[in-house]
Protein backbone atom coordinates (compact mmCIF):
# COMPACT_ATOMS: atom_id res chain seq x y z
CA UNK A 1 0.00 0.00 0.00
CA UNK A 2 1.29 3.43 -0.88
CA UNK A 3 1.31 6.27 1.63
CA UNK A 4 -0.02 9.80 1.14
CA UNK A 5 1.48 11.74 -1.79
CA UNK A 6 4.59 13.77 -1.13
CA UNK A 7 3.81 17.44 -0.50
CA UNK A 8 4.63 19.89 -3.26
CA UNK A 9 4.84 22.79 -0.78
CA UNK A 10 6.16 22.89 2.77
CA UNK A 11 4.88 25.79 4.88
CA UNK A 12 7.59 26.67 7.40
CA UNK A 13 6.32 28.24 10.62
CA UNK A 14 8.30 29.01 13.78
CA UNK A 15 6.50 29.91 16.99
CA UNK A 16 7.42 30.98 20.50
CA UNK A 17 4.82 32.30 22.95
CA UNK A 18 2.46 33.03 20.08
CA UNK A 19 -0.63 31.78 21.89
CA UNK A 20 -2.52 34.98 21.07
CA UNK A 21 -1.71 34.65 17.36
CA UNK A 22 -0.91 31.09 16.28
CA UNK A 23 -4.53 30.02 15.69
CA UNK A 24 -4.95 32.62 12.94
CA UNK A 25 -1.68 31.49 11.34
CA UNK A 26 -2.67 27.80 11.34
CA UNK A 27 -6.16 28.57 10.09
CA UNK A 28 -4.69 30.49 7.17
CA UNK A 29 -2.50 27.50 6.29
CA UNK A 30 -5.13 24.75 6.41
CA UNK A 31 -7.61 26.96 4.50
CA UNK A 32 -5.45 26.99 1.37
CA UNK A 33 -7.29 25.75 -1.72
CA UNK A 34 -4.81 23.93 -3.94
CA UNK A 35 -4.70 21.15 -6.53
CA UNK A 36 -1.53 19.74 -4.92
CA UNK A 37 -0.69 18.39 -1.46
CA UNK A 38 1.08 20.60 1.07
CA UNK A 39 2.35 20.25 4.62
CA UNK A 40 2.74 22.60 7.58
CA UNK A 41 6.00 22.28 9.51
CA UNK A 42 5.31 24.24 12.69
CA UNK A 43 8.06 24.45 15.30
CA UNK A 44 7.20 25.41 18.87
CA UNK A 45 10.37 26.44 20.71
CA UNK A 46 9.29 25.44 24.23
CA UNK A 47 6.66 28.16 24.60
CA UNK A 48 5.56 28.97 28.14
CA UNK A 49 2.00 29.90 27.11
CA UNK A 50 -0.66 27.82 25.31
CA UNK A 51 1.01 27.88 21.87
CA UNK A 52 1.81 24.14 21.91
CA UNK A 53 -1.74 23.25 23.01
CA UNK A 54 -3.22 25.13 20.05
CA UNK A 55 -0.79 23.45 17.66
CA UNK A 56 -1.79 20.02 19.06
CA UNK A 57 -5.43 20.87 18.38
CA UNK A 58 -4.65 21.49 14.70
CA UNK A 59 -2.40 18.44 14.55
CA UNK A 60 -5.37 16.29 15.64
CA UNK A 61 -7.80 17.97 13.26
CA UNK A 62 -5.45 17.93 10.23
CA UNK A 63 -3.07 14.98 10.75
CA UNK A 64 -2.25 14.74 7.03
CA UNK A 65 -1.21 18.39 6.85
CA UNK A 66 0.13 19.65 10.20
CA UNK A 67 3.51 18.18 11.14
CA UNK A 68 4.62 19.81 14.41
CA UNK A 69 7.98 19.88 16.15
CA UNK A 70 7.66 20.39 19.90
CA UNK A 71 10.62 21.42 22.03
CA UNK A 72 10.93 20.98 25.79
CA UNK A 73 13.96 23.31 25.91
CA UNK A 74 14.33 26.54 24.00
CA UNK A 75 16.62 25.89 21.05
CA UNK A 76 17.11 29.46 19.84
CA UNK A 77 18.78 30.42 23.13
CA UNK A 78 21.26 27.57 22.68
CA UNK A 79 22.15 28.18 19.06
CA UNK A 80 20.75 30.92 16.87
CA UNK A 81 20.46 28.87 13.68
CA UNK A 82 19.29 25.60 15.19
CA UNK A 83 15.55 26.27 14.80
CA UNK A 84 16.01 27.14 11.12
CA UNK A 85 18.00 23.95 10.53
CA UNK A 86 15.43 21.76 12.28
CA UNK A 87 12.54 23.18 10.28
CA UNK A 88 14.40 22.88 6.98
CA UNK A 89 15.47 19.31 7.68
CA UNK A 90 11.84 18.32 8.29
CA UNK A 91 10.47 19.94 5.11
CA UNK A 92 9.74 17.62 2.17
CA UNK A 93 8.29 20.03 -0.38
CA UNK A 94 9.78 21.16 -3.68
CA UNK A 95 8.64 24.67 -2.74
CA UNK A 96 8.90 26.33 0.66
CA UNK A 97 6.56 29.01 1.98
CA UNK A 98 7.41 31.11 5.04
CA UNK A 99 5.17 32.54 7.75
CA UNK A 100 6.04 33.11 11.41
CA UNK A 101 3.55 32.15 14.08
CA UNK A 102 2.44 35.71 14.83
CA UNK A 103 1.63 36.54 11.19
CA UNK A 104 -1.16 35.05 9.09
CA UNK A 105 -2.52 34.51 5.58
CA UNK A 106 -5.73 36.02 4.23
CA UNK A 107 -5.95 34.61 0.73
CA UNK A 108 -7.02 30.95 0.27
CA UNK A 109 -5.51 30.94 -3.23
CA UNK A 110 -2.14 32.32 -2.16
CA UNK A 111 -0.14 29.10 -2.47
CA UNK A 112 -1.84 27.91 -5.65
CA UNK A 113 -1.29 31.18 -7.53
CA UNK A 114 2.30 31.69 -6.37
CA UNK A 115 3.32 28.14 -7.27
CA UNK A 116 1.65 28.59 -10.67
CA UNK A 117 3.82 31.67 -11.30
CA UNK A 118 6.97 29.76 -10.40
CA UNK A 119 6.07 26.75 -12.54
CA UNK A 120 5.33 28.99 -15.52
CA UNK A 121 8.91 30.36 -15.49
CA UNK A 122 11.76 28.09 -14.41
CA UNK A 123 14.17 31.06 -14.20
CA UNK A 124 12.34 32.51 -11.19
CA UNK A 125 13.77 31.66 -7.77
CA UNK A 126 10.85 32.78 -5.62
CA UNK A 127 7.58 34.69 -5.50
CA UNK A 128 6.18 37.24 -3.03
CA UNK A 129 3.15 39.48 -2.75
CA UNK A 130 1.96 42.64 -1.07
CA UNK A 131 0.68 42.47 2.52
CA UNK A 132 -1.01 44.36 5.32
CA UNK A 133 0.60 45.50 8.55
CA UNK A 134 -1.52 45.17 11.66
CA UNK A 135 -1.13 46.83 15.06
CA UNK A 136 -3.75 46.28 17.76
CA UNK A 137 -6.18 44.98 15.13
CA UNK A 138 -5.81 48.00 12.86
CA UNK A 139 -4.52 47.30 9.34
CA UNK A 140 -2.47 49.63 7.20
CA UNK A 141 -0.56 49.04 3.98
CA UNK A 142 2.74 47.26 4.46
CA UNK A 143 5.51 49.82 4.86
CA UNK A 144 7.27 50.65 2.69
CA UNK A 145 4.53 50.40 0.07
CA UNK A 146 5.53 47.23 -1.78
CA UNK A 147 3.28 47.86 -4.76
CA UNK A 148 4.72 51.35 -5.17
CA UNK A 149 8.29 50.07 -5.12
CA UNK A 150 7.72 47.30 -7.66
CA UNK A 151 5.42 49.41 -9.84
CA UNK A 152 4.17 47.79 -13.06
CA UNK A 153 6.89 45.11 -13.05
CA UNK A 154 6.09 41.44 -12.47
CA UNK A 155 9.44 40.62 -10.84
CA UNK A 156 12.39 42.16 -9.02
CA UNK A 157 16.15 41.54 -9.00
CA UNK A 158 19.12 41.80 -6.66
CA UNK A 159 19.57 45.53 -7.22
CA UNK A 160 16.11 46.22 -5.81
CA UNK A 161 16.87 44.55 -2.48
CA UNK A 162 20.13 46.33 -1.74
CA UNK A 163 18.43 49.48 -0.46
CA UNK A 164 15.48 48.14 1.52
CA UNK A 165 14.05 44.91 2.90
CA UNK A 166 10.59 45.37 1.41
CA UNK A 167 9.54 41.72 0.90
CA UNK A 168 6.94 40.71 3.52
CA UNK A 169 8.37 37.44 4.82
CA UNK A 170 4.91 35.95 5.34
CA UNK A 171 4.27 36.16 1.57
CA UNK A 172 7.46 34.48 0.34
CA UNK A 173 7.33 31.18 -1.59
CA UNK A 174 10.65 29.85 -2.91
CA UNK A 175 12.17 26.96 -4.77
CA UNK A 176 13.89 24.70 -2.28
CA UNK A 177 16.84 24.09 -4.60
CA UNK A 178 17.46 27.85 -4.93
CA UNK A 179 17.71 28.51 -1.19
CA UNK A 180 19.70 25.41 -0.17
CA UNK A 181 22.50 25.50 0.78
CA UNK A 182 21.81 28.49 2.99
CA UNK A 183 24.33 31.34 2.82
CA UNK A 184 26.85 31.39 5.72
CA UNK A 185 26.05 35.07 6.34
CA UNK A 186 22.62 34.00 7.57
CA UNK A 187 23.77 32.74 10.96
CA UNK A 188 25.25 36.04 12.17
CA UNK A 189 22.89 38.48 10.47
CA UNK A 190 20.39 40.47 12.58
CA UNK A 191 17.58 39.88 10.03
CA UNK A 192 17.64 36.45 8.44
CA UNK A 193 14.68 37.11 6.14
CA UNK A 194 16.54 39.89 4.30
CA UNK A 195 19.57 37.63 3.87
CA UNK A 196 17.38 34.86 2.41
CA UNK A 197 15.69 37.27 -0.02
CA UNK A 198 19.07 38.55 -1.24
CA UNK A 199 20.32 34.97 -1.54
CA UNK A 200 17.28 34.05 -3.65
CA UNK A 201 17.70 37.13 -5.85
CA UNK A 202 21.22 35.98 -6.65
CA UNK A 203 19.77 32.72 -8.00
CA UNK A 204 17.13 34.32 -10.23
CA UNK A 205 14.53 37.05 -10.31
CA UNK A 206 11.71 37.05 -7.75
CA UNK A 207 8.14 37.20 -9.05
CA UNK A 208 5.59 39.64 -7.61
CA UNK A 209 1.92 38.72 -7.11
CA UNK A 210 0.19 42.10 -7.04
CA UNK A 211 -2.32 41.66 -4.24
CA UNK A 212 -2.32 41.51 -0.45
CA UNK A 213 -2.28 37.88 0.65
CA UNK A 214 -1.03 38.10 4.25
CA UNK A 215 -0.90 40.17 7.41
CA UNK A 216 2.29 41.06 9.23
CA UNK A 217 1.52 41.78 12.85
CA UNK A 218 3.35 44.58 14.64
CA UNK A 219 3.15 44.11 18.37
CA UNK A 220 2.26 47.43 19.94
CA UNK A 221 4.96 48.80 22.21
CA UNK A 222 4.04 52.44 22.61
CA UNK A 223 4.88 55.50 20.54
CA UNK A 224 8.04 55.12 18.46
CA UNK A 225 10.62 57.55 19.79
CA UNK A 226 13.51 59.10 17.93
CA UNK A 227 15.83 56.90 19.95
CA UNK A 228 13.98 53.94 18.48
CA UNK A 229 14.60 55.37 15.01
CA UNK A 230 18.33 55.53 15.78
CA UNK A 231 18.34 51.88 16.82
CA UNK A 232 16.36 50.96 13.72
CA UNK A 233 18.92 52.69 11.51
CA UNK A 234 21.83 50.94 13.19
CA UNK A 235 20.00 47.60 12.87
CA UNK A 236 19.69 48.21 9.13
CA UNK A 237 23.40 49.04 8.94
CA UNK A 238 24.26 45.73 10.62
CA UNK A 239 22.08 43.86 8.11
CA UNK A 240 23.66 45.66 5.16
CA UNK A 241 27.15 44.78 6.38
CA UNK A 242 26.20 41.10 6.23
CA UNK A 243 24.64 41.51 2.78
CA UNK A 244 27.78 43.29 1.55
CA UNK A 245 29.72 40.04 1.96
CA UNK A 246 27.30 38.30 -0.41
CA UNK A 247 27.43 40.59 -3.45
CA UNK A 248 29.94 41.68 -6.17
CA UNK A 249 32.00 44.91 -5.91
CA UNK A 250 29.56 47.03 -7.92
CA UNK A 251 26.75 46.20 -5.50
CA UNK A 252 29.08 46.68 -2.53
CA UNK A 253 29.59 50.30 -3.58
CA UNK A 254 25.81 50.84 -3.52
CA UNK A 255 25.62 49.34 -0.04
CA UNK A 256 28.54 51.45 1.21
CA UNK A 257 26.77 54.66 0.18
CA UNK A 258 23.56 53.50 1.84
CA UNK A 259 25.40 52.62 5.06
CA UNK A 260 27.18 55.98 5.13
CA UNK A 261 23.87 57.80 4.80
CA UNK A 262 22.30 55.77 7.60
CA UNK A 263 25.27 56.45 9.89
CA UNK A 264 25.06 60.19 9.27
CA UNK A 265 21.33 60.19 10.00
CA UNK A 266 21.74 58.04 13.12
CA UNK A 267 24.35 60.24 14.77
CA UNK A 268 22.42 63.44 14.02
CA UNK A 269 19.23 62.00 15.53
CA UNK A 270 21.08 60.57 18.52
CA UNK A 271 22.68 63.92 19.29
CA UNK A 272 19.38 65.78 18.92
CA UNK A 273 17.44 63.47 21.24
CA UNK A 274 20.05 62.06 23.62
CA UNK A 275 22.89 64.55 23.53
CA UNK A 276 26.59 63.77 23.60
CA UNK A 277 26.34 60.42 25.42
CA UNK A 278 23.85 58.99 22.92
CA UNK A 279 25.86 60.25 19.95
CA UNK A 280 29.06 58.74 21.38
CA UNK A 281 27.45 55.29 21.31
CA UNK A 282 26.56 55.74 17.64
CA UNK A 283 30.06 57.07 16.88
CA UNK A 284 31.50 53.90 18.36
CA UNK A 285 29.73 51.80 15.74
CA UNK A 286 31.41 53.47 12.73
CA UNK A 287 33.92 56.13 13.96
CA UNK A 288 33.14 58.59 11.20
CA UNK A 289 33.63 56.27 8.23
CA UNK A 290 31.75 57.72 5.29
CA UNK A 291 32.20 61.32 6.47
CA UNK A 292 34.44 63.73 4.64
CA UNK A 293 37.42 65.16 6.54
CA UNK A 294 35.56 68.25 7.74
CA UNK A 295 32.53 66.24 8.97
CA UNK A 296 34.72 63.73 10.76
CA UNK A 297 36.75 66.48 12.48
CA UNK A 298 33.58 68.32 13.52
CA UNK A 299 31.96 65.27 15.07
CA UNK A 300 35.14 64.06 16.75
CA UNK A 301 35.65 67.47 18.37
CA UNK A 302 31.98 67.78 19.34
CA UNK A 303 31.97 64.36 21.03
CA UNK A 304 35.46 64.07 22.45
CA UNK A 305 36.44 67.67 23.16
CA UNK A 306 33.28 69.78 23.39
CA UNK A 307 35.05 72.49 25.41
CA UNK A 308 37.60 73.02 22.67
CA UNK A 309 34.80 72.95 20.11
CA UNK A 310 32.98 75.76 21.94
CA UNK A 311 36.21 77.76 22.16
CA UNK A 312 36.81 77.43 18.44
CA UNK A 313 33.22 78.53 17.84
CA UNK A 314 33.67 81.64 19.98
CA UNK A 315 36.94 82.54 18.25
CA UNK A 316 35.30 82.22 14.89
CA UNK A 317 32.44 84.42 16.07
CA UNK A 318 34.84 87.24 16.91
CA UNK A 319 36.16 87.44 13.37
Amino acid sequence: MSGPPAPKVSILCTAYNHGAYIRAALEGFVSQETDFPFEVIVHDDASTDDTADIIREYEQRYPQIVRPIYQTENQYSKERGRVTRLVHEAAQGTYWAMCEGDDYWLDPHKLKDQVAMLEADASLSACFSDAWSETDGVRTSFQPDVGGIVGPRTSIGLEDLLMENFIPTATLVMRRDRVIPLPPELWNAPAGDWIISVHLARQGRIAFLDRKTAVRRRHAGGVISMKHEVDKGLFTVACLKAIREMVPPAEQAIIDERVNGLNRTAIELAYQKGGRDAALKVWGTFKGRGFDVRQRWRWWMLLHSPGLMRLVGRLRGRR
